[in-house]
């Protein structure tokens, strides 16, 4: 069995390892990319438990980061990694359903409190840019973007999408539930829905506040959120849909 544990992680970590380094899309704005390494720390969690999950997520993803030349992230991304790859282990296990209730409450409440935070900033921001013409274009040539109006043009986008997302995630993951639990109710159950959703908006918290670190302030990580956005909800869908694809296989490779 321990020689099985370590065949699976190994196999998990490299899954994440290159599918981080590899299929990653840049983002001109903050220097970052987006990629679908996330894919392969949500199954790796929902599969074979939070040990692989935190194991293979925290080390493939930061190892991935040390080689692709964004050494400067590989602390911050095998702690969040590792922490989100473990929440969705545990709320995948069956025994931790009253650990799993609270902690979608504490989630939620934190979402909405960052999310307010960072709309109420977003407006703070346009009213500096009206008002302070050498504040604005310095932010403009942090982002790389072209003039003042495509800058409030791409801080209007972000506005909506903190507003949508709190709509899209609830009514996505309804239906998700609908489709996937008629086939497998232990596998595809509720909890494992929220495990993903709470995991993700951790992950895009975390690399919120990291970005003030690294970047120096507060408000060019801001413009990396709808990019981490995109790719929890498309890494969660990937990873729901190998799940599924390998369960209807019926391949006895959970632990």
């Amino acid at each position: 069995m321990k020689t099985k544990k370590l065949t699976y992680t190994s196999m998990m970590l490299a899954l994440v390892f290159i599918s981080t380094l590899l299929i990653k899309i840049p983002v001109p704005i903050t220097n970052g990319y987006i990629h679908l390494g996330d894919s392969m720390i949500f199954i790796a969690s929902i599969i074979f438990g939070w040990k692989t999950g935190m194991i293979s997520g925290g080390l493939g993803a930061s190892m991935a980061d040390l080689i692709g030349g964004y050494a400067f992230w590989a602390l911050p991304t095998l702690i969040i990694k590792s922490i989100m790859a473990g929440i969705i282990g545990l709320f995948t296990k069956k025994k931790s359903k009253n650990i799993a209730f609270i902690m979608t409450i504490l989630g939620i409440i934190i979402w909405i409190l960052f999310s307010s935070i960072i709309y109420i900033s977003l407006n703070n921001l346009k009213i500096d840019i009206k008002n302070d013409l050498n504040y604005s274009q310095k932010i403009i040539n942090e982002t790389g973007l072209d003039n003042i109006k495509n800058l409030d043009s791409t801080i209007k986008k972000i506005q909506n999408i903190l507003l949508y997302i709190s709509i899209i995630i609830p009514i996505l993951s309804f239906i998700l539930i609908s489709i996937f639990r008629k086939r497998d109710k232990d596998l595809f159950n509720l909890n494992t829905f929220l495990g993903i959703i709470i995991s993700g908006l951790w992950m895009v918290m975390s690399y919120y506040i990291s970005g003030i670190f690294i970047y120096g302030n507060s408000i060019i990580p801001i413009f990396e959120i709808p990019w981490n956005i995109t790719q929890f909800i498309g890494s969660a869908i990937i990873a729901i849909l190998i799940v599924f694809s390998l369960n209807k296989l019926n391949l006895k490779i959970k632990l």
